[in-house]
């Protein structure tokens, strides 16, 4: 059964039909290109107009759409330290980039913070309240010769995108293990739940998806396949995301309809 889109707004999926056929005609010469190779060229270049031999058909780039997200991501969910929900309740979802900017930081701390991966959790003061960044400890398990530790242009660049993002979990497996995890190791946590059908309507949200969770795309790749790794959604195959983003955050809350808190002893109290 399809998805009923007569609660999207005429607007929304008039953008979304737009940006998905640009995306189509622009493939040849945009994302759809893979070295100096267009991804859906033919496999023979005598296969071109005034080829003598026989074409093989161009293949249809198959994206995500509307429906297709709201069928195989069930969950939209936040997971964040105990506190967490009363500062977004009043500020909106921000990104870590957003709020080290705006801390009670002397300039080397905050462009430290901004350049390199937090070994630890870290607590700042924003605007009289405190916030924690959560540790990014999963980057100083990368086995390449070139440490998280170490610096660099590379490791600096993938901080910055990393910091630039908000993230959601798509899919209740990894979500409920990270959860487990997060609670066994640093008490209590906010898990703050959004419908993804209202996610999808909010405008001038730059949703982004991702195949895995960004602790793994950032161990595993330099900056460019960092970036390459968060994408649109009408760029996004049409399979099971794990990880929904978004960038620079956002503001409306609407698509919230439960904050709970989870304790290490299994209970849970409800925030909103």
């Amino acid at each position: 059964m399809g998805v009923d889109r007569s609660g999207l707004s005429a607007t929304w999926w008039a953008h979304a039909s737009v940006q998905r056929g640009r995306w189509t005609q622009n493939a040849y010469y945009r994302g759809g290109m893979e070295g100096n190779r267009p991804l859906h060229a033919p496999s023979d270049a005598s296969d071109g107009p005034g080829g003598t031999r026989g074409r093989r058909s161009v293949p249809v780039f198959r994206d995500m759409t509307p429906e297709q997200f709201l069928a195989r991501c069930k969950i939209v969910c936040h997971i964040g330290p105990a506190g967490v929900w009363e500062h977004i309740s009043k500020t909106g979802f921000r990104t870590a980039e957003q709020l080290i900017l705006d801390a009670d930081l002397t300039e080397e701390e905050r462009q430290l913070l901004l350049s390199t991966p937090r070994r630890e959790s870290v607590r700042l003061r924003v605007h009289g309240e405190d916030v924690t960044l959560r540790d990014q400890s999963s980057l100083f398990t990368r086995k390449d010769p070139k440490s998280a530790s170490d610096g660099g242009p590379d490791i600096s660049d993938r901080i910055h995108l990393l910091n630039q993002r908000v993230y959601f979990f798509a899919d209740e497996t990894p979500m409920q293990k990270f959860l487990d995890k997060a609670v066994a190791a640093d008490g209590a946590q906010d898990v703050i739940w959004l419908s993804p059908f209202k996610v999808i309507q909010l405008e001038e949200l730059r949703l982004e998806l991702a195949s895995q969770n960004a602790g793994a795309i950032a161990r595993r790749s330099g900056a460019q396949k960092t970036a390459e790794a968060f994408v649109p959604l009408f760029r996004f195959p049409d399979r099971k995301p794990t990880e929904l983003t978004v960038f620079g955050g956002f503001d409306d809350l609407s698509a919230v309809f439960r904050a709970e808190r989870c304790f290490p002893d299994g209970s849970r109290s409800l925030l909103t």
